[in-house]
């Protein structure tokens, strides 16, 4: 089964390529276009230096950080389960003994890698129009961010195929929930904030990681942000193993 399951693996990203990676690619690049304009006029009004790559870093992390990698991901992730099951495609992809359950944590994987190398496209775009720069922070924190908010789609995904809409009402909700009700504000806002998936997190997390080590060592010295990541990691991962027992259980039929 593993050798059988691992020949998948290349279909699979083959998919991604052609179904997500190019209105991935359209997008992102709608995104790219005004924050390189910037960059470029910022740079071109003075004197090239070690500034550039700062002035460079700073803007990149803000689209990173902001509304780029949420797309990344929720078009990297949307309809993994229940786009098959809506066109009937399950029929054909388990008329070999292959479990669904290892079939979508393998697509899970190889998603993953997509966003990666999606990431490394808008990166390697950005990088040649505006001056050379690399944050090594981005792969780990969209890793992050793909375990935290791919997993939430992920279990959503098995169950309906409105998926990204709900996870995004869902995404904005505990922000706002938590904006008007912080943990502070009573039993209701302690609810809130466990309750719903740790958003409001992503952005001091993402800054640091974006300006720490390839590893994010530096970033996870701060106890406050590595209980954000481990809350984050937790999270996503629960979301997704839910996601994993409901398809080992659950007939794609139904």
């Amino acid at each position: 089964m593993k050798a059988r399951l691992g020949r998948y693996s290349a279909w699979q990203l083959r998919d991604f390529v052609f179904e997500r990676g190019i209105p991935l690619m359209v997008v992102a690049a709608l995104l790219l276009f005004p924050t390189v304009a910037s960059v470029r006029a910022r740079l071109e009004l003075q004197a090239a230096g070690p500034t550039d790559r700062d002035i460079a870093l700073n803007s990149f992390t803000a689209l990173i950080v902001g509304m780029l990698s949420f797309v990344i991901i929720l078009i990297s992730t949307n309809g993994m389960v229940h786009n098959d099951i809506r066109r009937g495609y399950f029929r054909f992809l388990f008329a070999k003994p292959v479990a669904p359950w290892r079939f979508y944590a393998q697509s899970f994987a190889v998603n993953w890698l997509g966003a990666m190398l999606a990431a490394l496209v808008v990166l390697a775009t950005f990088f040649a129009f505006t001056t050379p720069f690399f944050p090594p922070g981005l792969f780990p924190f969209l890793t992050l961010y793909y375990l935290a908010l791919g997993g939430l789609v992920f279990f959503v995904s098995v169950l309906t195929r409105l998926d990204w809409i709900i996870v995004a009402a869902i995404w904005a909700l505990a922000q706002l929930l938590r904006g008007v009700y912080p943990p502070g504000s009573g039993l209701f806002g302690r609810v809130v904030d466990v309750l719903f998936p740790p958003a409001h997190r992503m952005s001091d997390v993402g800054a640091a990681l974006m300006r720490s080590g390839a590893t994010g060592g530096a970033a996870l010295g701060d106890s406050a942000l590595l209980l954000s990541v481990l809350w984050l990691v937790g999270w996503g991962l629960l979301a997704f193993i839910a996601g994993l027992l409901l398809l080992r259980h659950r007939p794609l039929a139904a």
